[in-house]
C-alpha cells in the first residue's frame, strides 16, 4: 500500500513539475516576445510617414501539443491582410500590407509603371505627361530580423526563463 501511495504522488510531482515548466516557458516566450515587438518598433531603420507600419508589428505565440511536451514558439510580424483587422474595441483599423517590402525590399529594377485610366502619367514638377516611368525599385530596410537576431544574441528567452524557473523553485 505505501509503495503504490509513494508512486503515486511522485507521478502527481512529476506532472506538477511539467506542468510549472510549461507555464514557466510560456511566461517567458511571452515576455521575450513583447520585449521583441517594442524593441522592432523603436527602430529607425526605415522611415514611416504614416505610423500604419509600426502599428502593424505583432507579436505572439503558438502552442503545439505533442504526447509527451508542448511545444511553445514565438513569432514576430508585421503587416497583415489588404482588408485590415478589428481591435479589440471593434474598431476596424488598416493595416501596412507593404511591411514584407520594407523589410525585403523588391526584387524587380527598372520595371515600368504604366496609367491604369489616363493615357499617361504626370507629376507635379514634369515638364510634360509621359507613357511610362521606370522604377528603380526599392532596397530592403530590414526591422524584424535584426530585432529577432539582437534578441538571441542577448539570449533573451534564456535569462527570463531562468528568471521564472527561479521564481518556481527557490
Amino acid at each position: 500500500m505505501a509503495a503504490r501511495t509513494k508512486a503515486g504522488s511522485t507521478a502527481r510531482l512529476y506532472k506538477d513539475l511539467q506542468r510549472n515548466m510549461y507555464r514557466a516557458a510560456n511566461a517567458a516566450m511571452r515576455k521575450t516576445m513583447q520585449y521583441a515587438k517594442e524593441t522592432a518598433k523603436e527602430t529607425t531603420s526605415f522611415q514611416d510617414r504614416t505610423g500604419e507600419l509600426r502599428k502593424s508589428i505583432q507579436a505572439g505565440l503558438t502552442v503545439e501539443a505533442s504526447p509527451t511536451w508542448p511545444m511553445v514558439t514565438g513569432a514576430l510580424s508585421a503587416g497583415y491582410d489588404q482588408f485590415g483587422y478589428t481591435d479589440p474595441t471593434g474598431r476596424h483599423v488598416s493595416t501596412s500590407v507593404y511591411a514584407p517590402i520594407v523589410e525585403l525590399g523588391t526584387t524587380k529594377k527598372n520595371y515600368p509603371i504604366r496609367p491604369n485610366r489616363a493615357l499617361a502619367l504626370y507629376a507635379q514638377g514634369w515638364a510634360h505627361p509621359v507613357p511610362a516611368v521606370l522604377h528603380p525599385g526599392v532596397r530592403p530596410h530590414p526591422f524584424l530580423w535584426p530585432t529577432m537576431m539582437q534578441i538571441t544574441s542577448q539570449q533573451v528567452l534564456g535569462q527570463t526563463l531562468e528568471a521564472a524557473l527561479a521564481g518556481l523553485y527557490p
